[in-house]
Protein backbone atom coordinates (compact mmCIF):
# COMPACT_ATOMS: atom_id res chain seq x y z
CA UNK A 1 0.00 0.00 0.00
CA UNK A 2 2.70 2.38 0.79
CA UNK A 3 4.20 1.91 -2.64
CA UNK A 4 0.94 2.51 -4.40
CA UNK A 5 0.66 5.87 -2.36
CA UNK A 6 4.51 6.68 -3.32
CA UNK A 7 3.32 5.69 -7.28
CA UNK A 8 0.26 8.20 -6.87
CA UNK A 9 2.36 11.21 -4.43
CA UNK A 10 5.04 10.60 -7.26
CA UNK A 11 1.90 11.12 -10.10
CA UNK A 12 0.38 14.20 -8.81
CA UNK A 13 3.33 15.38 -8.34
CA UNK A 14 3.87 14.98 -12.25
CA UNK A 15 0.32 15.95 -13.11
CA UNK A 16 1.13 19.27 -10.44
CA UNK A 17 4.25 20.03 -12.72
CA UNK A 18 2.47 19.54 -16.46
CA UNK A 19 -0.32 21.80 -15.10
CA UNK A 20 2.19 24.18 -14.32
CA UNK A 21 3.83 24.02 -17.49
CA UNK A 22 0.03 23.94 -19.27
CA UNK A 23 -0.79 27.30 -17.47
CA UNK A 24 2.51 29.20 -18.60
CA UNK A 25 1.49 27.98 -21.75
CA UNK A 26 -2.04 29.28 -22.18
CA UNK A 27 -0.67 32.33 -20.67
CA UNK A 28 1.52 32.79 -23.41
CA UNK A 29 -0.73 31.87 -25.98
CA UNK A 30 -3.61 34.17 -24.83
CA UNK A 31 -1.00 37.21 -24.68
CA UNK A 32 -0.06 36.16 -28.23
CA UNK A 33 -3.69 35.76 -29.17
CA UNK A 34 -4.18 39.34 -27.65
CA UNK A 35 -1.16 40.80 -29.79
CA UNK A 36 -2.21 39.29 -33.12
CA UNK A 37 -5.93 40.37 -32.19
CA UNK A 38 -4.64 44.14 -31.77
CA UNK A 39 -2.52 44.01 -34.87
CA UNK A 40 -5.76 42.87 -36.85
CA UNK A 41 -7.79 45.32 -35.48
CA UNK A 42 -5.16 47.89 -36.44
CA UNK A 43 -4.95 46.57 -39.91
CA UNK A 44 -8.31 46.09 -40.49
CA UNK A 45 -8.68 50.21 -39.69
CA UNK A 46 -5.83 51.42 -41.94
CA UNK A 47 -7.34 49.00 -44.89
CA UNK A 48 -10.77 51.11 -44.41
CA UNK A 49 -9.01 54.48 -44.55
CA UNK A 50 -7.07 53.33 -47.25
CA UNK A 51 -10.20 52.16 -49.43
CA UNK A 52 -11.69 55.40 -48.25
CA UNK A 53 -8.98 57.34 -49.63
CA UNK A 54 -9.09 54.98 -52.61
CA UNK A 55 -12.73 55.89 -53.21
CA UNK A 56 -12.36 59.68 -52.89
CA UNK A 57 -9.27 59.75 -54.83
CA UNK A 58 -11.07 57.71 -57.86
CA UNK A 59 -13.23 60.32 -57.81
CA UNK A 60 -13.60 61.88 -61.59
CA UNK A 61 -12.91 65.80 -60.98
CA UNK A 62 -14.67 68.50 -63.14
CA UNK A 63 -12.69 71.34 -65.05
CA UNK A 64 -13.07 73.73 -67.86
CA UNK A 65 -16.60 74.14 -67.08
CA UNK A 66 -18.61 76.02 -69.95
CA UNK A 67 -22.37 76.97 -69.95
CA UNK A 68 -23.37 78.54 -73.35
CA UNK A 69 -26.89 79.88 -73.73
CA UNK A 70 -29.05 78.81 -77.32
CA UNK A 71 -31.82 79.99 -79.23
CA UNK A 72 -33.06 77.25 -81.46
CA UNK A 73 -34.07 78.54 -84.60
CA UNK A 74 -37.38 77.51 -86.73
CA UNK A 75 -35.28 75.71 -88.93
CA UNK A 76 -33.70 73.38 -86.04
CA UNK A 77 -30.28 75.00 -85.86
CA UNK A 78 -29.12 76.61 -82.33
CA UNK A 79 -27.17 79.68 -82.59
CA UNK A 80 -25.31 81.22 -79.49
CA UNK A 81 -27.72 84.21 -77.76
CA UNK A 82 -26.52 86.95 -74.91
CA UNK A 83 -30.47 87.53 -74.53
CA UNK A 84 -32.06 85.30 -71.74
CA UNK A 85 -35.72 85.97 -72.66
CA UNK A 86 -34.26 83.87 -75.79
CA UNK A 87 -32.69 80.96 -74.17
CA UNK A 88 -33.72 77.40 -75.30
CA UNK A 89 -31.10 75.44 -74.18
CA UNK A 90 -28.01 75.58 -72.18
CA UNK A 91 -25.23 73.65 -73.73
CA UNK A 92 -23.17 72.11 -71.13
CA UNK A 93 -19.29 70.93 -71.40
CA UNK A 94 -16.46 70.45 -69.26
CA UNK A 95 -13.31 68.38 -68.94
CA UNK A 96 -13.19 64.96 -66.73
CA UNK A 97 -9.77 63.62 -65.34
CA UNK A 98 -8.52 61.04 -62.65
CA UNK A 99 -5.13 59.06 -62.97
CA UNK A 100 -6.20 56.54 -59.96
CA UNK A 101 -10.01 55.36 -61.53
CA UNK A 102 -9.90 52.42 -63.85
CA UNK A 103 -11.24 52.57 -67.52
CA UNK A 104 -14.37 51.38 -68.34
CA UNK A 105 -18.14 52.68 -67.91
CA UNK A 106 -18.45 55.30 -65.84
CA UNK A 107 -22.23 57.55 -64.74
CA UNK A 108 -21.45 61.05 -64.06
CA UNK A 109 -23.94 62.70 -62.08
CA UNK A 110 -24.63 66.98 -62.68
CA UNK A 111 -26.78 69.11 -60.67
CA UNK A 112 -27.68 72.45 -62.09
CA UNK A 113 -29.21 74.77 -59.78
CA UNK A 114 -30.95 77.67 -60.61
CA UNK A 115 -29.95 81.49 -59.04
CA UNK A 116 -32.83 80.57 -56.65
CA UNK A 117 -30.66 77.47 -55.61
CA UNK A 118 -33.26 74.90 -56.46
CA UNK A 119 -32.00 71.79 -58.71
CA UNK A 120 -33.25 72.14 -62.18
CA UNK A 121 -35.23 68.38 -63.17
CA UNK A 122 -35.50 67.65 -66.57
CA UNK A 123 -37.12 63.91 -67.10
CA UNK A 124 -35.69 63.72 -70.68
CA UNK A 125 -32.42 63.87 -68.81
CA UNK A 126 -33.01 61.46 -66.69
CA UNK A 127 -33.47 63.59 -63.38
CA UNK A 128 -33.73 61.91 -60.52
CA UNK A 129 -31.34 61.40 -56.62
CA UNK A 130 -28.49 59.54 -55.92
CA UNK A 131 -26.77 59.04 -52.74
CA UNK A 132 -23.06 60.80 -52.23
CA UNK A 133 -20.59 60.28 -49.71
CA UNK A 134 -20.67 63.89 -47.84
CA UNK A 135 -24.66 65.32 -48.53
CA UNK A 136 -26.36 61.52 -48.48
CA UNK A 137 -29.40 61.80 -50.71
CA UNK A 138 -29.37 64.38 -53.43
CA UNK A 139 -31.38 65.24 -56.59
CA UNK A 140 -29.72 65.56 -59.57
CA UNK A 141 -29.98 67.49 -62.86
CA UNK A 142 -29.09 64.63 -65.43
CA UNK A 143 -27.01 61.12 -65.51
CA UNK A 144 -24.82 61.35 -68.57
CA UNK A 145 -23.03 58.05 -69.22
CA UNK A 146 -19.60 58.40 -70.34
CA UNK A 147 -16.61 55.59 -71.73
CA UNK A 148 -13.20 56.77 -69.28
CA UNK A 149 -9.98 55.65 -69.54
CA UNK A 150 -7.77 56.13 -67.01
CA UNK A 151 -4.89 58.98 -67.09
CA UNK A 152 -6.58 60.87 -69.98
CA UNK A 153 -8.77 64.32 -69.97
CA UNK A 154 -12.05 63.52 -71.56
CA UNK A 155 -14.47 66.14 -72.56
CA UNK A 156 -18.12 65.79 -72.00
CA UNK A 157 -21.08 68.11 -73.23
CA UNK A 158 -24.54 67.75 -73.27
CA UNK A 159 -27.30 70.13 -73.53
CA UNK A 160 -30.20 70.95 -71.15
CA UNK A 161 -33.80 72.40 -72.07
CA UNK A 162 -34.51 75.09 -70.55
CA UNK A 163 -38.18 74.23 -68.32
CA UNK A 164 -41.22 75.93 -69.42
CA UNK A 165 -41.82 77.29 -65.66
CA UNK A 166 -38.17 78.59 -65.03
CA UNK A 167 -38.30 82.09 -65.75
CA UNK A 168 -35.78 83.02 -68.67
CA UNK A 169 -35.75 86.46 -67.09
CA UNK A 170 -33.52 84.63 -64.00
CA UNK A 171 -30.96 82.77 -65.84
CA UNK A 172 -27.47 83.97 -65.25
Amino acid sequence: MNGQIGRLEAQVTQLKGENQELTARNTHLTAEKNVLSQNLDMRTAENDELANTVDVASTLSASGMSITPLKERKNGKEKETNFARRVDKLQIAFNIENRITTSGPADLYVIVTDPKGTIVQNSELGSGAMTTRQDGDRNFTAKIPVEYETGTRKGVSFLLKTAKDLNPAIIK
